[in-house]
Order: structure tokens, then C-alpha cells, then sequence
């Protein structure tokens, strides 16, 4: 995709999250800390343990391709958590990734679940194209976060 195409995209979803989704965001209790075109970063913290924890969203090639995510802790974000510091106990996490050498979520709307051989025909424009309303940001970032409250790290 054309990068002039896909930063309008970015922002545009920017937009929205900012605009219309400001109560949703503030009721869910993100820190955005990053939202410049190709970088979502967001600070969410666990219902029940108060960890907190930072999750970078690599949006380049929005929206033809999910967005990629790594985790850091807030203290550094510019540090990519190692695997040992991921939530683990009910976090939905992949084998090794044939394509990216690091932890990843394997959850549908995150790139590494649909480029692992294991999801190939589970393509990402089908998410797209069902609902224009379903995997935006906000709705990416939300499946994270239920996915993190429901671990027990």
C-alpha cells in the first residue's frame, strides 16, 4: 500500500479514537503515550493485579496488513519485552513464529496470527471486509486488553 494512503488511514482511526472513542478510551482506563503514524503505544493495566504494562502497535501498511505488536514495560518503552516478562497463565500466545523471531499473541487483528502457517487461510482482509466497524484500533486494542485482563500475570 502507498504510505501517503496508508498514514491518511492511520489517521483517520486516530481520529475516531480520539474524537468519538475519548470516553470509551478514559472508561477503559488506556494511557496512550504514542499515536504518530505507524506507532499506536498504549499503557494497559490488569483488573486484578495493577500490572501494567505497554503494548506497541506497528501499524505500517494500514490497513492492508494488521498491526504488528510487541510489549514493553512502561518504566522503558523503548525496550521490546523479552519473553520470560509476557502475561503468560491464559494468555493466548503462539509457537515459535516462522517469519518473526520474538513472543507474539496469536489473536485474529494481529499480524503475526494471520502470517503464522498455522492461520494462512485465515486472511485478514475477510476481517475487513465483513465489518467495516470491527478491526478498527479501538477494537484491536480492546480484544488485547480482555486478553491481558484475563490472564493471571
Amino acid at each position: 500500500m502507498d504510505v501517503e494512503v496508508s498514514k491518511l488511514k492511520f489517521n483517520r482511526e486516530k481520529d475516531l479514537l480520539l474524537g468519538e472513542g475519548k470516553d470509551f478510551v478514559a472508561a477503559q482506563g488506556w494511557e496512550i503515550i504514542e499515536f504518530e503514524y505507524p506507532i499506536l503505544a498504549v499503557i494497559l493495566t490488569h483488573p486484578k493485579n495493577k500490572r501494567r504494562l505497554g503494548f506497541r502497535f506497528l501499524c505500517d501498511d494500514w490497513d492492508d496488513q494488521p498491526p504488528s505488536l510487541s510489549l514493553f514495560d512502561p518504566a522503558s518503552p523503548k525496550v521490546e519485552l523479552p519473553w520470560a516478562k509476557w502475561p503468560q497463565k491464559g494468555w493466548n500466545v503462539g509457537d515459535r513464529h516462522a517469519h518473526y523471531p520474538k513472543p507474539f499473541l496469536c489473536l485474529p487483528g494481529i499480524r503475526e496470527y494471520h502470517s503464522h502457517p498455522n492461520h494462512l487461510g485465515d486472511h485478514w482482509v475477510n476481517y475487513r471486509a465483513n465489518d467495516r466497524d470491527s478491526y478498527k484500533l479501538r477494537y484491536i486494542v480492546d480484544r488485547v486488553h480482555q486478553k491481558f485482563s484475563q490472564s493471571n500475570d
